[in-house]
């Protein structure tokens, strides 16, 4: 073969292979493990990740996966998105609706985290006993991530502002240490950091969303670029897909040891995850499902971040959220029932119905 052949032909095979699908798909997760381990928890996706089940899904067709952590968690997500080093990424409600609303083309193509409850934690030594004892006092959480808004809407619910408080700025890590060393009065978290403060005796905690109001739970999701989506539809949905198939194995509830043993390759430990899901399936917390209460809850979520003056410009979130790759894959799957639907109140459904409101 002439050298022109051999290089028309290469040409040729790059572009076939362009066309069908990119190099490589690059997804973020708006989070690291301990110590910036490379692994992260408390999610479908999370689990697909430790597994390596989409460098599986993709070997054949020759496309790469790369992992992307991110210590900076939601806002620096979105700084990777808006400057084009991103193709999915993991990330909660309140920084997407916050990219969102700065102009940052995504669509929300699956759920990944429901239901998610957030902690007040003080010092064991403190005689705070309420979110009233701390009026005034050094509170400690990351602004700008999923906490935000969770953080307001459950001041909100009891008449409450961040500026009943000296809220202070700091992340997990950081908040962690701080109330350690008695530099904060309390701090708002996850169970992951604060089930560890409370074990070794540093915190105690004082309240929470659990076994409230499901509203003011916190809602986490896979989105795609819109570029992304708009060139290679089909790779969206394989790539949900392989999240589906794995959300309901770990539906499963004979499979609860092995899904907080993959999570606890992020450095936290199976016993933080046994105590966060006690007495609660896990089907109802790791539901891929856009059902009533996930529109909801997006909805709710643009509207009180304009009402607290969080983001400057409201937009569609129906139209920002796309259940179709979703619904795709969960019937061509045979995984009707895998997980309850909820009404946008946060009551489970007796029986199946549309996975997407008036679409």
């Amino acid at each position: 073969m002439s050298l022109i052949r051999f290089l028309l032909l290469t040409c040729t095979l790059t572009a076939l292979h362009s066309a069908d699908g990119p190099e490589v798909i690059r997804i973020g997760f708006a989070s690291a493990g301990v110590g910036g381990r490379l692994f992260t928890s408390s999610s479908p996706l999370a689990s697909v990740h430790a597994k390596g089940l989409l460098e599986q899904e993709f070997k054949p067709d020759g496309i790469r996966i790369e992992w992307i952590f991110h210590r900076g968690a939601g806002p620096a997500v979105n700084e990777d998105i808006a400057g084009g080093l991103l193709d999915f990424a993991n990330q909660g409600d309140f920084p997407s609706v916050l990219g969102r609303s700065s102009g940052l083309k995504t669509r929300i193509i699956a759920a990944t985290g429901v239901r998610s409850n957030t902690y007040l934690a003080v010092p064991v030594a403190s005689t705070a006993t309420s979110i009233h004892d701390l009026l005034g006092k050094r509170v400690a959480y990351h602004r700008g991530t999923n906490a935000t808004l969770g953080i307001a809407k459950i001041l909100h619910s009891l008449g409450l502002s961040d500026a009943d408080f000296h809220t202070i700025n700091l992340d997990g890590s950081s908040a962690a240490v701080a109330i350690t060393n008695n530099d904060v009065d309390a701090v708002w978290g996850s169970s992951l950091t604060l089930f560890d403060l409370q074990t070794r005796g540093i915190v105690r905690i004082i309240d929470g969303t659990r076994d409230k109001d499901l509203s003011l739970t916190l809602q986490a999701h896979l989105l795609v670029t819109e570029a992304f989506e708009a060139r290679y539809p089909a790779i969206v949905q394989r790539v949900v897909d392989v999240l589906v198939k794995e959300a309901a194995w770990e539906a499963d509830e004979s499979h609860r040891s092995e899904v907080f043993a993959l999570w606890s390759k992020s450095g936290y430990s199976a016993e933080a995850f046994a105590w966060e899901f006690r007495d609660q399936p896990l089907r109802n917390r790791v539901s891929p499902l856009l059902d009533e209460f996930f529109f909801a809850r997006y909805r709710e979520a643009v509207a009180t971040s304009l009402d607290l003056k969080l983001i400057r410009n409201g937009f569609d979130a129906d139209a920002w959220i796309e259940p179709r790759y979703v619904r795709d894959a969960v019937k061509r799957l045979g995984l009707g029932g895998a997980w309850p639907e909820y009404d946008a109140a946060g009551k489970p459904h007796d029986a199946p119905v549309a996975l997407a409101p008036g679409r």
